[in-house]
């Protein structure tokens, strides 16, 4: 084997991720359920204070550290007002509202390509997340008397369980206040909740429109780089296509029309040129 490839086997990105994991382990995570925003900046805190031994280079520690910035639940991490966190596990600064808005774009993407291209194992996901959801139900369900609330009072022979009470049915069930189902009462809809869902859909709708204004007016001030004239280090804007987010130009693919960007999230990414844009 020859050294070209040898590098390349040890610089897997999953590899450097479980590095990162186990020499920063209070800031990184093999923990879906504990992942958290990084740090701006965190690839020059990792240069900084990875150990003398470490066997990676930078360029191979951004490749690591973009992989682990697409996993999604580091993108569903990325939530508006969550704090970001150091190589110690402090908190440094709130993730703000457009790089929870690019995060979310991301994650969408990402499970959309999934799915395209491997719809049997998408398919068993929703199936399997349909039946924890029915479980789930059941449970709830199974937890509640006529009231709707767990009755205390007695207990079931031996096994010590909660006894559940119920009553028949009566007529059809048709009137107020009657069951629709064990465990389950039918709710009159509170009045004006259609008004109430009507203004929260007006609502949206005008968030969205004043968002889509927002990113055509950055759009006309900004231009389209040109890539020859870019450079390591340049400050650009990178469009989403309903924002923008800053991001800071660290290699420029001419063959490819490529560039790539630290994005101000902590995130690297390589993108279309098309994408590029400085004021």
């Amino acid at each position: 084997m020859n050294s070209t490839t040898e590098n390349q086997k040890q610089n897997k990105p999953r590899d450097i991720i479980a590095y990162l994991v186990r020499t920063f382990p209070k800031c990184f995570t093999s923990d879906a359920r504990a992942c958290r925003p990084l740090k701006i900046g965190i690839l020059e805190d990792i240069m900084a204070a990875k150990p003398e031994d470490c066997p990676y280079t930078k360029t191979a520690l951004r490749a690591g550290l973009g992989k682990y910035t697409a996993w999604w639940a580091y993108l569903r991490a990325e939530k508006p007002g969550a704090m970001r966190i150091d190589l110690d596990g402090n908190e440094a600064s709130a993730v703000g509202d457009e790089e929870a808005k690019y995060a979310a774009e991301r994650l969408r993407a990402s499970r959309e390509k999934f799915e395209s291209e491997h719809p049997e194992i998408a398919a068993e996901r929703r199936a399997l997340a349909a039946a924890k959801k029915a479980a789930r139900l059941a449970a709830e369900s199974a937890g509640e008397n006529e009231n709707g609330s767990v009755d205390e009072s007695g207990a079931d022979g031996a096994s010590g369980a909660p006894q559940r009470q119920r009553r028949r049915f009566q007529g059809q069930g048709k009137g107020k206040g009657m069951k629709s189902g064990f465990g389950q009462r039918r709710r009159e809809r509170p009045e004006g909740a259609q008004r109430v869902r009507s203004e929260s859909s007006e609502k949206e709708k005008a968030r969205e429109e004043k968002q889509k204004a927002i990113f055509e007016q950055q759009k006309a001030s900004y231009r389209q780089a040109d890539l020859a004239s870019l450079k390591k280090g340049d400050r650009v804007k990178i469009g989403t296509g309903s924002s923008f987010v800053d991001g800071t130009v660290t290699e420029v693919f001419l063959s490819s029309g490529e560039v790539s960007v630290d994005l101000a999230s902590g995130m690297s990414v390589k993108i279309p040129g098309g994408r590029v844009s400085v004021e």
